[in-house]
């Protein structure tokens, strides 16, 4: 596996990229034939000038603080060691920032920690399974994310193919399983929900399908609402459903990448949520 760095980049005010400012390369690997080295996955902004960085390969979470004007990170406190062998993957903040959420890809668990919003640091306190205690087969964890109202996490199983649903108890952030729903196809890579936590799109990588769900505010379970969208392999996407003005479903380069190959889920999600006031969608 190719070492995989943290890197600046500053934004120049047209928008353009300039040149690295920064370089980060950890060190270490874990112990399976996936951690040959360093592999940062992805990294998170805390809203307070400070950015949360998960490892895959040294099983290890970075908490880096950004000097805006030498455009340099900085680590706030040493890495924080997880289960040897356990792969974190993707992070999560809950929405009242004091809870992070760390997805184990290898060991398909999830992670969760306490943070300290003034220091920056993180303290573990509670790891729980993504798989039913019955399940035996292949699988590995994907893509992770709270929803908009901090009352449930979700998480995606490829292999189980599914996602796993948990409440949050948001006075200590401790998870409780809520259940399991299938993805209705293989390899759920990536999900994401809308900003009201209405909808959540899953994308099956080797099904290649969107399958949209509704979701229940206050039990969390998800419903299949939208028939399966055949769509070309999907590595990721995002997705903001309305614009500033409540009119458009998708913003137009989200519209335009997907084609003609969302339309069927677009107008099944507006005929059954439509934003207040919303004016005729110009695509």
């Amino acid at each position: 596996m190719a070492r995989v760095r943290v890197c600046v980049l500053p934004l120049l005010a047209d928008g353009r990229l300039a040149p690295v400012s920064d370089v980060q390369q950890h060190q270490g690997r874990g112990p399976t034939s996936r951690q040959e080295g360093s592999h940062a996955h992805c990294i998170v902004p805390d809203g307070h000038g400070r950015f949360l960085a998960a490892d895959l390969g040294t099983d290890q979470i970075m908490v880096y603080a950004l000097d805006t004007v030498e455009g340099k990170l900085r680590l706030v406190m040493p890495p924080v060691a997880v289960a040897p062998g356990s792969g974190p993957r993707h992070l999560c903040f809950h929405p009242n920032g004091r809870f992070v959420y760390v997805l184990a890809e290898l060991s398909s668990e999830i992670i969760a920690f306490h943070y300290d919003v003034e220091g920056g640091t993180l303290h573990p306190h509670q790891t729980i399974s993504m798989l039913p205690l019955n399940y035996t087969g292949f699988s590995t964890g994907a893509h992770i994310q709270a929803s908009p109202d901090g009352k449930f996490l979700y998480a995606s199983n490829r292999g189980h193919d599914s996602l796993v649903i948990y409440a949050i108890d948001e006075a200590t952030g401790l998870l409780t399983l809520v259940g399991h729903e299938s993805t209705q196809g293989k390899t759920p890579r990536h999900f994401t929900m809308d900003a009201h936590g209405r909808f959540l799109l899953a994308a099956n990588q080797d099904s290649d399908t969107v399958v949209v769900f509704r979701r229940d505010e206050e039990t969390g379970r998800l419903t299949a609402v939208a028939p399966l969208c055949p769509f070309p392999p999907l590595f990721a996407y995002n997705c903001y459903p309305y614009s500033k003005e409540g009119a458009d479903l998708f913003p137009r380069p989200i519209y335009h990448r997907f084609q003609e190959k969302l339309c069927q889920s677009i107008k099944t999600l507006k005929s059954l949520s439509t934003p207040p006031q919303a004016k005729t969608n110009p695509f």
